[in-house]
Formats: C-alpha cells, sequence, structure tokens
C-alpha cells in the first residue's frame, strides 16, 4: 500500500467511525463488505529504502573500525551490522517476489461483525495455480498486541491468547477466476477477547493467516477479521463453550505428526507425547543461541574491562535460560499413566526426568492453554485443575489445541469422572 493509499484508508475509516460510533466492525470498509482485504506483514518499500540506508552507513563506519581498530573480540561485532543489511535486503526481495507471484488475496467471510461464542465460515481468493502437496494451513489466532518504549526504543510484542489451525487437503478448494477459492470454517470461543483497538499501545485483533508450501515462493496471506462480542439478543447459532466433561472422542485419531501414542501397561493406560520438531523449529532456537552466545562471549573478553565482563556474564546467563527453554520444547518428551484412582506424568529430557502425580478426587478439570510461541505459531500445554484451584501442568508442547482438548477428554474418561453429550463437535 502506498503512501497515498494509506492517508485515503486512514480518511475513510475516520468517516465510518462518525457514521457507526457502536459498531466497531463497521469501521472498515472491507469488513462492512464481508470482503477483507490481505494485510501486509510488513511495507516492502520501507524494507528496501531501510536496507540500502542500513547498508549505505555500516558498511563504511564496518570497514573503517575493522581496518584500523586494534584486534580486539568486540570490534568483529561491528561486522554483522552490513550482515543485517543484506538480510533485510534479501527480506525485501522475497516479499516483491511473493507478491509479484500471488498479488493480493481476499477473503470473504458470512457475516458481520463474527461473534464470539458462534461458528463462521468463509473462503480466500488466492491467485496461484499451484496445487500443494500437504494442503493450505489455514490458522486462526486471538493477538494481543503491546508496544512498549518510545522513539527508537519502541518495541511491539505480540502475544497469542487463543489459536486454532486447520488443514485444508488441495482437493476440497474450488477453482475461481483468478485461481482458488479456501473455504474454511471456525468456532469461536466464548471467552476469547474482542477486538479492540481503543488504547494506542495495548490492542486486541483476530488474525487470519493462509500458508501453503509450493514450488518457489510460498503462498502466505494474513488477513485481520471482525470479532466481537455480541448481544445474544441479535440471535444466532451458539455453540457451548469446550470442556472434557462434555467433548465427544468419536472420530479423534492422533495424527503421526502430533506425536501421540497410546498403549497400556500393566493395566494403566499410558500415553506418551513425543516432540517431533521440524527442521525449521531447530534452525530458528540455534541460530538465536549462537549469536545470543556470540554476542555474550565478545562483550566478555574485553581486555581488562569489567564492567564488560559483568554484562557479558549477565548476558550469557539469560541465554542458558533460554537454552533450557529450547532443550524442553525441542526434545522434553510427556509420558502419562492413567487409572480411576491416579494421574501421573513425566517430563524427560533422554534419561533425564521428574515424576509427580495426583489423585483423581483431587481433579476438577483440564484445560489446554497456550505455552510456547514460535514464529506465531502456538504450542499447547495441558494443566490438570485441581479443587484447590492449583493448576498443574500434565502435558506440553502440543502442535495442534484439538489434539491437547481430545486428550484432555480422555483422560478425564480414564479417570471415570462423569460426563455430559451437550457439547457440539463442529469445529
Amino acid at each position: 500500500m502506498s503512501v497515498v493509499e494509506a492517508l485515503a484508508a486512514l480518511r475513510d475509516s475516520a468517516a465510518l467511525r462518525k457514521q457507526h460510533p457502536n459498531e466497531p466492525w463497521l469501521w472498515r470498509r472491507d469488513w462492512a463488505e464481508r470482503q477483507v482485504r490481505e494485510s501486509a506483514r510488513v511495507a516492502t518499500g520501507c524494507l528496501w529504502v531501510f536496507g540500502l540506508l542500513w547498508l549505505a552507513m555500516s558498511l563504511p563506519m564496518s570497514y573503517s573500525i575493522l581496518a584500523r581498530g586494534p584486534r580486539q573480540p568486540l570490534l568483529l561485532l561491528f561486522a554483522l551490522f552490513p550482515l543485517a543489511g543484506v538480510a533485510i535486503l534479501l527480506t525485501a526481495a522475497y516479499y516483491s517476489l511473493r507478491r509479484h507471484k500471488y498479488g493480493v488475496s481476499l477473503c470473504s467471510i458470512d457475516r458481520v461483525p463474527l461473534a464470539l461464542g458462534r461458528p463462521f465460515r468463509g473462503e480466500v481468493t488466492a491467485r496461484m495455480a499451484d496445487r500443494p502437496a500437504e494442503g493450505y494451513r489455514v490458522t486462526l489466532s486471538n493477538i494481543r498486541r503491546v508496544v512498549t518504549g518510545s522513539g527508537k526504543s519502541t518495541s511491539t510484542r505480540e502475544d497469542v491468547l487463543w489459536q486454532e489451525t486447520q488443514t485444508i487437503s488441495a482437493g476440497a478448494v474450488a477453482p475461481s477466476p483468478v485461481g482458488v477459492r479456501i473455504p474454511f470454517t471456525f468456532q469461536l470461543p466464548r471467552k476469547g477477547e474482542p477486538c479492540d483497538t481503543s488504547k494506542p499501545r495495548e490492542s486486541v485483533l483476530w488474525r487470519l493467516t493462509v500458508n501453503a508450501e509450493v514450488t518457489g515462493v510460498d503462498y502466505d496471506a494474513m488477513f485481520e477479521l471482525p470479532v466481537f462480542r455480541v448481544d445474544e439478543a441479535t440471535g444466532g447459532e451458539t455453540v457451548e463453550e469446550w470442556s472434557p466433561q462434555s467433548a465427544p472422542l468419536i472420530a479423534w485419531l492422533p495424527t503421526p505428526e502430533s506425536g501421540i501414542t497410546t498403549r497400556f501397561v500393566n493395566g494403566r493406560e499410558e500415553i506418551v507425547i513425543e516432540p517431533r520438531r521440524k527442521a525449521g523449529e531447530w534452525f530458528g532456537f540455534a541460530l538465536f543461541l549462537v549469536v545470543w552466545f556470540g554476542i555474550s562471549g565478545a562483550i566478555a573478553f574485553v581486555p581488562r574491562n569489567v564492567p564488560f565482563l559483568l554484562f557479558g556474564a549477565i548476558f550469557g546467563l539469560m541465554g542458558i535460560l533460554v537454552l533450557v527453554l529450547a532443550i524442553d520444547f525441542l526434545i522434553g518428551r510427556s509420558a502419562l499413566q492413567v487409572d480411576r484412582a491416579t494421574l501421573s506424568w513425566r517430563r524427560s529430557w533422554f534419561f533425564l526426568g521428574h515424576d509427580d502425580s495426583v489423585a483423581a478426587n483431587e481433579i476438577e478439570t483440564f484445560a489446554p492453554r497456550v505455552g510456547m510461541t514460535m514464529n506465531g505459531r502456538a504450542f499447547y500445554d495441558l494443566e490438570a485443575r485441581l479443587h484447590t484451584g492449583r493448576p498443574r501442568t500434565v502435558a506440553k508442547g502440543f502442535r495442534d489445541r484439538r489434539d491437547a482438548e481430545m486428550l484432555a477428554a480422555r483422560l478425564w474418561r480414564s479417570l471415570g469422572k462423569p460426563t455430559t453429550s451437550s457439547y457440539s463437535a463442529g469445529k
């Protein structure tokens, strides 16, 4: 989007706010028309300009310092500045190629607003001819965006509050005049947080992303959807919130990707959750840790400089904490054993592990919660919530929230807890 288009969109939004002061789902024209335009992850033009300016400033500075200065480990850090500029330009080139190949996608939704606690349907129209072998990955996320700092030190953090993913097979999509139409259906949670942009430094949004791995540049589109809490009197189908007491187990079979296996050992059901992490997840953590410890090492070994030594040590200790989290995420294995009297679990790294257990009559319910988040992808943990109010994490790292929910329902039944049948099986 150009600067002129952005200014026009702001003027249009201001006019719509005046027309519909109490209907925020009509403050964007594409929301009101139920044809949501793709949102750019980053302004590609700004990336090109920023990358070129970064190189123009960092190359002479780095060359001058490295060529004339004394040979100290800390000075080697200046070589990273031009490399960062090259990485920015490569990223800009990739985004430019993606936009050239796929253009701007549209997401059609069946109603406005999309109401918490109710299902909705939609489809994404994409300009693509390739049919991905692994299908289209469609993810809906409830996100809180927090801005901290000010000026040059401003940073933005995004926390995933809720997330659900589904895979649409290539055979389930329909052709369109420009390419394909990718259908999807989601059930919105009652306890989700509605869209809210009233606070300049803290906002809540609902984001739909569609990804597909194809030959060459992969397809990747993002849309912001109008999800709000509406009055029950407005009508519409409301589905009961998920609980292990009412969730059906019919037609749930864990996929090989989930890493979940079950068996019976000495009369007790044993459920094992292996991590099954992908190469990109290993690479992401490895790259981060190499850069982190490289910087802390270079800082710590500046000769005869105690403040730098202390700062490098603190930096290194923080890296060790990240390393522990990475090891738990990448190789951590959860094993649970359950019968009608007790739930036992073990979290282990190879031969190292920790065992814990709780009596069946102490468990009030089970609930999945967002644990580790990586590149916008939420991995779920499963909690046992006790009558005392204290939660206990019994398993970690589920790639799919539905697997965590269905495992919770299975544990509930294995403990001999009472069930109901009022919950709808719809996604």
